[in-house]
């Protein structure tokens, strides 16, 4: 992905998104599908084929990739220097 970065960051299970690098016993895997299960838990199916059920509350490293033009674009919706707030075009 042209203009992307990689990060390994911290999230709670309620927060794993598809495509993240989720390190498991020593073992990095990409997340190719998830599924929300009763009780507050999710389903996690890696490239590899093998099946992980989460709780929503339990933390996680993972690798994710972030496209600096999107962060840019959501700093500006955010209110970022050079953006006026209320104005009509």
């Amino acid at each position: 992905m042209r203009g992307a970065m990689q990060r390994t960051i911290s999230v709670i299970g309620k927060y794993v998104q598809v495509d993240d690098l989720v390190a498991v016993g020593g073992n990095e895997s990409r997340v190719v599908a998830l599924r929300e299960l009763p009780g507050l838990r999710k389903r996690l199916v890696f490239d590899d084929g093998s099946v992980l059920v989460i709780r929503e509350r339990t933390t996680l490293e993972v690798t994710r990739g972030f496209s600096l033009l999107a962060r840019v674009r959501r700093w500006r919706r955010a209110g970022g220097p050079g953006t006026v707030v209320g104005a009509h075009g």
